[in-house]
């Protein structure tokens, strides 16, 4: 899959829309262990969500929300050829860490293809199956805090759908920054946004109008919505930073086979997911009661099945790697300190460079009024 158009399947399609339709966990300092708080949770308009730091992240944790959860694993696989990442081949990495787990799919797959590794998986939830590789661990904590991980102690770090859920992205892409070992890769994977190339997708639809409101919750949250994360790693200090944008058509519009299948998929993540991941954000952000949220995602499922709407979204995969020499930045800990002193010793040098520059001018200039003066 890429970004370019998407070709139309030219057979006129029918509306589908029918109106009745080994456990490793580990700890310290402020990490949880499983058999503490972090198990106990809170509902909330007939969902469960985390309870340890309530009100974190504005996703559900439950059954539903994990079967979710596993069903876009999936479809990130499609999208990817079948491979669990996008920056260069890994070589004989140690130690690979997973950043708000999950269900921790990701980190066992990891696990499984680099079985000489140790891989960490970080999550608020402690919902990871208990029977995992020997090679993979998950530890409750919340990564918007100050890591407790050693200076260049990993290999590869990996995000993954927590757009619009993260305060600080500058404070965590100078942490993961700090952890990895020079020549290690940052990698972010996000699903956002719904469009469409040939206007068959009317504006006032609800499949816009739903990814709108979410847009417009999160950013009523104070949260940040990068789709690329690529300007942030740059300025953070990464290196070879690459963007990659993938088309994922919804529904079975496309020509190929393989937009048909992974089309299928998204159409049935969103079927089944979007009240995972509108509801929080919006009866929390917006005001919305659980009444009004249902009502649109009833006329947003109802649009997902219509056939001659050729709609997308976009699978944004950003990744950068870690000088081989790199100064990290210092001051992590302090919401993205770092980033500010290090432009702030950006300014102080510019303006030493341009005082030096000053002071010379005018020293040639009365270097030219002497020698006018001896002749």
């Amino acid at each position: 899959m890429s970004d370019q158009t998407i070709e139309v399947d030219p057979v006129t399609l029918e509306d589908d829309y029918d109106d009745d339709g080994g456990s490793g966990y580990t700890g310290s300092g402020s990490t949880m262990t499983l058999m503490s708080a972090a198990k106990v949770y809170v509902y909330e308009n007939g969902r469960r969500f985390h309870g340890w730091r309530e009100g974190r992240y504005a996703m559900p944790n439950d059954e539903e929300e994990q079967d979710r959860m596993d069903l876009q694993h999936h479809i990130c696989l499609l999208a990817l050829s079948g491979e669990l990442y996008v920056a260069p081949a890994m070589k004989d990495p140690k130690r690979i860490l997973d950043l708000g787990t999950g269900t921790g799919i990701w980190a066992i797959d990891i696990g499984d293809s680099y079985p000489d590794a140790q891989v960490i998986g970080v999550d608020l939830s402690p919902i990871q199956p208990e029977w995992v590789p020997p090679n993979v661990s998950f530890e409750v904590d919340d990564i918007e805090q100050l890591w407790l991980y050693a200076d260049n102690s990993f290999d590869f770090v990996h995000i993954r759908q927590l757009t619009g859920f993260i305060n600080d992205w500058p404070r965590l892409y100078a942490q993961a920054l700090r952890v990895l070992k020079p020549g290690g890769y940052f990698e972010a994977q996000e699903f956002v946004g719904i469009g469409c190339d040939d206007s068959s997708v009317p504006i006032d639809s609800y499949m816009f109008r739903w990814f709108d409101l979410w847009a417009e919750g999160i950013k009523r949250a104070g949260k940040q919505l990068p789709d690329s994360h690529a300007d942030g790693l740059v300025s953070a200090g990464f290196a070879n930073v690459v963007y990659r944008r993938i088309k994922i058509p919804i529904g079975l519009w496309a020509k190929e086979e393989s937009g048909k299948e992974i089309g299928l998929y998204m159409r049935q993540h969103f079927i089944e997911g979007g009240e995972s991941i509108a509801l929080a954000v919006l009866t929390r952000f917006l005001g919305w009661s659980k009444e009004e949220v249902d009502m649109l995602l009833v006329s947003f499922r109802r649009d997902l099945m219509i056939g001659r709407y050729h709609g997308y979204t976009r699978f944004h995969c950003t990744y950068g790697q870690k000088p081989e020499k790199e100064k990290v930045m210092e001051g992590v800990n302090e919401g993205g300190k770092g980033e500010e002193e290090k432009e702030q010793k950006k300014k102080e040098q510019k303006e030493e460079e341009e005082k030096e520059q000053k002071e010379g001018e005018k020293k040639e200039q009365e270097e030219e009024v002497k020698e006018e003066k001896i002749g």
